[in-house]
């Protein structure tokens, strides 16, 4: 899916947030994604996701739905009712 989103040519690189509170998602997409296309950033729960989309700009946002926390469903319902969606 993020092919389809970041298949038209950059100047920069394509920004993701990832967003699990298992640090082995992060270095999966880490892995499997190119650095000079992706910069990937890591949020292990629903409050730091919160945070970062206040601080940066992201293009998209990989989020686990069931973070201890508060649910990826909480964390989307925030954002889009603060329209701070990326």
């Amino acid at each position: 899916a993020l092919e389809q989103i970041a298949s038209s040519p950059r100047a920069t690189p394509f920004r993701v947030l990832v967003a699990d509170d298992d640090p082995l998602v992060f270095k999966f997409v880490t892995s499997i994604l190119p650095p000079h296309e992706y910069v990937l950033h890591y949020a292990s729960s629903g409050a730091e996701v919160l945070r970062a989309v206040d601080t940066q700009q992201f293009d998209a946002v990989l989020l686990d739905l069931r973070m201890p926390d508060q649910s990826g469903y909480d964390v989307i319902r925030s954002l889009k009712l603060e329209g701070r969606a990326p």
